[in-house]
Parts: structure tokens; C-alpha cells; sequence
């Protein structure tokens, strides 16, 4: 599955087309997806609009792009500038149909591993539930909060929002411009005219915003005091990844001069302590995301890289004055 998933991506995300013979599907995804999106706006399908102000970040590609660390900064950055703000997540993955608040020891096979992630890490309230807009609901009703967050819902017409904010991977673009399952695209690259800000991860030319995710060094998980920085690994280091990007993970740890091991793993993928059988007792390194699904294997040298976006600021007063206006 992995093996077919990577070769996937790797043509999808070629400028050349590998993928000629997917492209018939993949113009029908396209008048599927954009006739869908027509039938919202014109009111045919109805749209649920709440009180508050719902922000949506999401992308239109598949993979990894850094949604849910730019998520994490707007909400910190909210919280700082005197709003009460709220994050909603669908929980992929997640058993959970909800709406479900998120506790710092709820199971990633539960609510997904990234809202427990946010949840682990953000002091505002984190909700999943499979219908947004009943996620929505309780944020608003139960706790009391007074902007939406909603993770990954740019596709979700069914909720109404006041401001979208498209994420875009600076180092794979929009690949081959398809749509699926002839390229990356969920919705055509003339979507991202429409949204209010378009950000890369990396540089871009399309993006008004450009950002990067800086590691802060190594957290030990299973003891979150102990911590480390990256210029302090010494030796081969096993670097582990089930995100949709993880060359881009792969790459922050030889940048920093730290010779490594690849293990990569489907985006989500659902560890078990067999995944780590033969490298249990030697020095790992992780993601965020991963690191809350393996916290309980008893790994005795598992680090998790944490990092944080720099250069969102501009963003960030930009919406202040949208929201303020």
C-alpha cells in the first residue's frame, strides 16, 4: 500500500504525464467537484451559517501542506489578541462521531491523531465530530468560544465561512494540475482565486504569504522535561515518519547535520509497537503527529521534532483587521 501510495505521489507530482491515462477520471472529478461548489453558493444546496466567524484552513491538494501547525499558530495568536477561539476537526481516522471534546488522553485511534495533537498543545478547546456543523454548535453552545477554527474544511460547503485560508506545499506546487485520481488536485488550481489568503510552506510565486516551520529542537517522549536540541544527536539517528509529505521531515534532519535512517510510513498510518521491533532500543526521532500514536510502545530513546511556523505574522494582523472591520 505504501509502495503504490509513494509511486502515486511521485507522478502525480511530476510536471510530466505519467498519468495520461487517469486524466478522463480526473475531468470528471473536476466538473463533479466544481458543480458541487455552484450548487452551495447559489443557495440549491443549503449552507449553515453561524454567529461567530468560522475560518477555514484547508488546502487543495492532497498531502501533507502544514495545515495543522498554521491551525496551532492561529489559534495561540487569537487566544493572545483577546479572542476565545475554538478548533474543529472531522477526526480522520477517528472512531468517534461526536461532537466530542478532545482530552489530552483520548486515544489517536479514537479522535484522530492530529486534533489530539492540537488538543495535547493548545489551551483552547479542541472538538471532533464527523458533521462540522454539529461541532460547530457545541463550541458555540458548551463552551463558549467566539471565532472557529475549522481544520482541513475547505471542501466542507455544507458549513458557511467568512474567511478561507489556502495552504500550499512551496516544494511539490500543484504537480501535474490534475485532478484526482490523475494528480493531487481535490478541487481545480483556479479554486485557489477565490480564497482569501494563500499561503505556502516554502516558497512560492503563487502565495501572498510565505512561511517555514523551524524546528525548536527534541522533546523525549514519555518524558516531555527532557529535552534536546538537534545540533545534539550524535551518531545514526532512525527518522520516522507516516505524514503525507515525509521527505520534507527527512530533509529538516540532514539539514541539520544529522545522519539518518528513512522509515516511512503511510500518511495517518496506525502504528504498533512491531513497527519499531528491530530499532526499539536504538535513538528514533518523529514527527508531532506520530509521536501521540506511539507515546504507550516504551520506546527508550524516542524523541519527537517540534517545530513552529515563522513568518505567519502578516497573516496574522491581516485578519485581526478583517475580523475588526
Amino acid at each position: 500500500m505504501l509502495l503504490l501510495s509513494t509511486v502515486w505521489q511521485r507522478l502525480a507530482y511530476s510536471p510530466y504525464p505519467w498519468l495520461l491515462p487517469l486524466y478522463p477520471l480526473g475531468w470528471l472529478f473536476r466538473i463533479i467537484t466544481t458543480y458541487r461548489r455552484r450548487l452551495y453558493r447559489s443557495g440549491r444546496l443549503n449552507q449553515i451559517r453561524f454567529s461567530c466567524p468560522v475560518i477555514v484552513v484547508g488546502n487543495i491538494t492532497i498531502g501533507g501542506t502544514g495545515k495543522t501547525p498554521t491551525v496551532m499558530w492561529l489559534a495561540e495568536f487569537l487566544s493572545h489578541h483577546g479572542y476565545r477561539p475554538g478548533v474543529v476537526s472531522k477526526g480522520y481516522k477517528g472512531a468517534i462521531e461526536g461532537p466530542h471534546l478532545v482530552e489530552a488522553s483520548d486515544k489517536p485511534e479514537a479522535v484522530g491523531d492530529e486534533p489530539l495533537l492540537m488538543a495535547q498543545q493548545l489551551k483552547c478547546p479542541v472538538v471532533v465530530s464527523k458533521k462540522r456543523a454539529k461541532g460547530i454548535q457545541f463550541l458555540r453552545n458548551e463552551l463558549n468560544v467566539d471565532i472557529v477554527l475549522m481544520d482541513d474544511g475547505m471542501q466542507h460547503y455544507a458549513v458557511a465561512r467568512d474567511y478561507e485560508i489556502a495552504v500550499l506545499d512551496g516544494q511539490r506546487g500543484l504537480g501535474n494540475y490534475q485532478c484526482l485520481p490523475a494528480g493531487p488536485l481535490r478541487e481545480p488550481a483556479s479554486r485557489l482565486e477565490t480564497v482569501d489568503w494563500l499561503i505556502s510552506q516554502g516558497q512560492s510565486q503563487k502565495a501572498k504569504i510565505n512561511f517555514s516551520l523551524q524546528p525548536s529542537g527534541c522533546i523525549q517522549i514519555g518524558n516531555p522535561l527532557n529535552t534536546k536540541p538537534l545540533g545534539a544527536f550524535n551518531g545514526t539517528v532512525h527518522a520516522v515518519a507516516g505524514i503525507g509529505n515525509p521527505q520534507r521531515f527527512f530533509d529538516t534532519l540532514t539539514a541539520a547535520g544529522i545522519t539518518i535512517i528513512q522509515h516511512a510510513f503511510a500518511d495517518h498510518h496506525k502504528f504498533t509497537a512491531d513497527d519499531f521491533e528491530n530499532i526499539a532500543s536504538e535513538c528514533i526521532i518523529m514527527t508531532d503527529k506520530d509521536a501521540v500514536k506511539c507515546a504507550g510502545f516504551g520506546l527508550a530513546n524516542a524523541w519527537r521534532l517540534s517545530v513552529v511556523p515563522h513568518g505567519l505574522d502578516t497573516l496574522g494582523f491581516e485578519l485581526l483587521n478583517q475580523l475588526k472591520g
